[in-house]
C-alpha cells in the first residue's frame, strides 16, 4: 500500500508500540458502573451513535473538497490540473471514491478522535490515500514505548501500525494524513466515546433491559404464590412449566392456568411506570448532545417545529459540519497542498444552504443589485451556463442600473434661466363685422 520505515519483531507486547495495549488501557475498554463494557465498536452497534456518525460523516463527505489557485491580483481560481484535484474530488484511490474515503475517515475521527491515512506518492505527482484502523494504530515518540528506528530523530513523531498477522509496522509522520479531533497535547485527539462511556453505558443498559422484559412476555419479576410448602422437584417443575409456557413474545398474553389455591402476583414496574421510553429518548438527547447534532437529525422530532427547523439545519452546517471542514483543510493544507503553496483547498458549502429558494434568490438579488455578483456568477451557483456573449459579466450598481466602469453621466445645468426681455405678445386681430340679413 505504500512506504514502509521499520518493521518491529521481538518486541514485548505490553508496550505502546502494541495498539492493542493502548486501545485496553485507554480507549473505553473497561466495565462501567453499569456494568456494562462500551468501547469504540460497541458504541457503533447503538441506534443512535451510529445514526449521529453517519450523518456528519455523510453530509461533510459529499462536500466538494476544491483546490484553488491564488491569483497575482488578489483573486483565485479552480485548479483542476492539480494533482490533488482527482484525489480529492473524484477518487481517493483505486478502491474508493473520494466520497466514500472522506466518510470513512470522518467516521473513525468522530468515533475514535482520529482518523489515519497512509499516502502513497505516485510517479505523476499524484498521491493515493488508503484508510487505516484506527484501533490499531498508535502514535508514538522515537525511543519511547519501545520503538527505535535508527534512521528517526530522537523524539521524533512516529506511527506504529498492528498488522492483522501481529507484526507493527512504524511510519515517519510524513506517511500518515492523520485528522484529528479535539487533543489534549495536538498529536493523539480525544475518543469521544471515552469521554462519554458512562452515559453511553447507561443508553445500552436500558436498551439491553428492554430487550430482556420482552424476551421474557414483558411481564417482569412475576411471584407465583402456593398456600402450602413444596418439594424442591415440585418448584423447579412448575417454573420450568411456567416458563415454556409463558416466556417469550410468541407466548405473550396466554392464559395462566392455577391450580391447588395457587395465587399470581407482579412485583416489578411496567416499562411504562419505569419511564422506559423516557430513558430511551434521554439517550438519544445525550447522544445528539455528545456530537453537538440537533435531535431531530436523530428523528427526535419532540422539539422541533416547522419555524425553528430551517434555522437548526444553517446551525448545523455552521456549527456542527463547520469546525470539522476547517480540519480537513488546514491539515490538508499542511500534509499535502504544502505551506507556502500557491494553492489550497477549501469545501463548498453552498450545496447545503439550498433549502429556501425564496431566501436564496432574495440574497442573489441584493448581490447583484450592489455589485457584488454578476448574472453569471449567480447563474453559475445555480448550476446554470453563463448568458451568451459575455451578457452576464457585467456588474451593476443602484445608480441608475448603470455598469460600473462606465463612465458617468454628464451633470444637469439645471432649469434655464428666464430671458430679461419680455416676449412679445401677439396682435389681436380686429373681429369681422357681422353681416346682416
Amino acid at each position: 500500500m505504500g512506504l514502509l520505515t521499520s518493521i518491529l519483531r521481538g518486541e514485548s507486547r505490553s508496550t505502546l508500540a502494541v495498539p492493542d495495549r493502548f486501545l485496553s488501557a485507554l480507549l473505553a475498554g473497561r466495565p462501567t458502573s453499569t456494568g456494562v463494557s462500551v468501547d469504540e465498536q460497541s458504541a457503533m452497534g447503538m441506534l443512535a451513535v451510529f445514526a449521529a456518525v453517519s450523518v456528519i460523516s455523510e453530509d461533510l463527505a459529499r462536500l466538494p473538497l476544491l483546490v484553488y489557485r491564488r491569483l497575482p491580483d488578489g483573486s483565485r481560481r479552480r485548479a483542476p490540473e492539480h494533482p490533488l484535484w482527482t484525489t480529492l474530488h473524484d477518487s481517493a484511490n483505486p478502491e474508493m471514491t473520494a466520497m466514500s474515503y472522506r466518510e470513512t475517515i470522518q467516521s473513525h475521527v468522530l468515533a475514535w478522535g482520529n482518523g489515519y491515512s497512509e499516502k502513497q506518492p505516485l510517479a505523476d505527482g499524484r498521491v493515493w490515500l488508503w484508510p487505516l484502523n484506527p484501533a490499531k494504530m498508535t502514535p508514538v515518540r522515537n525511543g519511547q514505548g519501545g520503538v527505535r528506528v535508527e534512521n528517526a530523530k530522537p523524539g521524533e513523531l512516529l506511527y506504529a501500525y498492528r498488522l492483522p498477522e501481529g507484526d507493527v509496522k512504524v511510519f515517519f509522520a510524513d506517511q500518515i494524513l492523520h485528522i484529528r479531533g479535539l487533543s489534549r497535547d495536538g498529536v493523539v485527539g480525544y475518543s469521544r466515546i471515552a469521554q462519554a462511556r458512562e452515559e453511553l453505558a447507561s443508553a445500552q443498559a436500558a436498551l439491553l433491559y428492554g430487550g430482556r422484559v420482552f424476551a421474557n412476555g414483558a411481564r417482569p419479576d412475576v411471584v407465583l404464590k402456593f398456600p402450602g410448602r413444596l418439594s424442591d422437584p415440585a418448584r423447579e417443575r412448575l417454573r420450568g412449566d411456567w416458563s415454556a409456557d409463558h416466556q417469550g413474545l410468541t407466548n405473550a398474553a396466554r392464559t395462566a392456568i392455577l391450580e391447588e389455591g395457587m395465587d399470581i402476583a407482579t412485583i416489578g414496574f411496567p416499562p411504562e411506570d419505569a419511564q422506559y421510553i423516557e430513558s430511551r429518548r434521554f439517550g438519544v438527547e445525550e447522544v445528539a448532545r455528545l456530537f453537538r447534532l440537533a435531535p431531530h437529525k436523530l428523528s427526535d422530532f419532540t422539539r422541533a417545529t416547522f419555524s425553528n427547523i430551517e434555522e437548526s439545519n444553517i446551525d448545523h452546517v455552521i456549527s456542527t459540519l463547520g469546525p470539522h471542514a476547517v480540519r480537513w483543510e488546514q491539515q490538508v493544507n499542511k500534509d499535502l497542498v504544502g505551506l507556502g503553496s500557491d494553492a489550497y483547498v477549501e469545501h463548498l458549502f453552498d450545496a447545503l444552504l439550498r433549502g429556501n429558494s425564496t431566501a436564496r434568490w432574495n440574497a442573489y438579488k441584493t448581490a447583484w443589485g450592489i455589485g457584488a455578483m454578476s448574472q453569471d456568477e449567480i447563474r453559475d451557483r445555480e448550476n446554470l451556463n453563463p448568458l451568451p456573449d459575455g451578457a452576464g459579466d457585467k456588474y451593476w450598481v443602484p445608480v441608475n442600473m448603470m455598469a460600473i466602469g462606465s463612465p458617468p453621466p454628464e451633470p444637469s445645468t439645471g432649469p434655464e434661466e428666464p430671458s430679461e426681455e419680455p416676449e412679445e405678445e401677439p396682435e389681436e386681430e380686429p373681429e369681422e363685422p357681422e353681416e346682416g340679413p
